[in-house]
């Protein structure tokens, strides 16, 4: 019955040819190096982050009065496992962020910027940024004493920039509060 039905989608579809084309009949490129392998290493260590994180948030309690002993008292003493979960999750993020700093550096070693692929390249700048905010943003979410002034630290940076003043007020209040 699922032989028919993979048969009938296959000839809808043709996932076999692409399988064959892309995966069995591909010729490896001869200057083909380690440095290659980043971007799939990063993808790795995304997923593993988006599946760390999604079992994590089962157990986390965003409120300010409940984050620090949910995410250091819950998640670490009283779910099962759930300790090595969360330091999959850290791990993960600091060897995430090692993979695309050695990703970027390869790109910027191999002249990927140029053209045809500058319009990638920018995606992958705004997708850069976009990991820094997020990596920011969980650092932050544990909320204790770390974190806090990590955060406060963070924000301030900005501020020291006085040539650009659109930057050095991107800090909506004057604490880390609630919104």
């Amino acid at each position: 019955m699922l032989g028919r039905i993979a048969r009938w989608i296959d000839d809808r579809a043709h996932f076999s040819q692409l399988w064959k084309s892309q995966m069995v009949d591909y010729k490896v490129p001869k200057n083909l190096t380690f440095p290659y392998a980043f971007g799939v290493m990063a993808i790795v260590a995304f997923a593993i982050q988006i599946i760390s994180g999604i079992f994590l948030t089962m157990y986390y309690q965003p409120n300010v009065h409940l984050a620090f002993d949910s995410a250091n008292y819950t998640i670490m003493k009283e779910v099962p496992f759930m300790w090595l979960v969360r330091q999959v999750h850290a791990a993960g993020a600091n060897f995430f962020l090692a993979i695309v700093y050695l990703h970027i550096f390869t790109g910027i070693y191999y002249n990927a910027y140029k053209k045809p692929r500058e319009l990638t390249w920018i995606v992958g700048w705004l997708i850069y940024f976009v990991l820094l905010m997020t990596a920011l943003s969980g650092y932050l979410l544990p909320w204790g004493q770390l974190s806090y002034w990590g955060m406060v630290v963070t924000t301030e940076i900005p501020t020291s920039i006085d040539s650009a003043p659109l930057i050095g007020h991107l800090k909506i209040g004057e604490t880390i509060a609630v919104l």
